[in-house]
């Protein structure tokens, strides 16, 4: 489960990014996490929809 300091500060990453960075014509930024396992902690509690979980998997 990632913890959720982490998922807050790629939150300000983005909005940081999103408010500095990009021009107004430009889409919001999305953020990634990349787990180990399926995680629906983050589906389930991250508020910003921006915010999305991938699984990997070591060969």
């Amino acid at each position: 489960m990632p913890n959720p300091i982490l998922i807050g500060q790629i939150q300000v990453y983005m909005n940081y990014m999103d408010e500095h960075l990009k021009k107004s014509n430009q889409v919001k930024t999305i953020g990634i996490i990349i787990c180990k396992q399926d995680n629906n902690y983050v589906i389930k509690y991250c508020s910003d929809d921006r915010i999305i979980a991938r699984e990997y998997e070591l060969v």
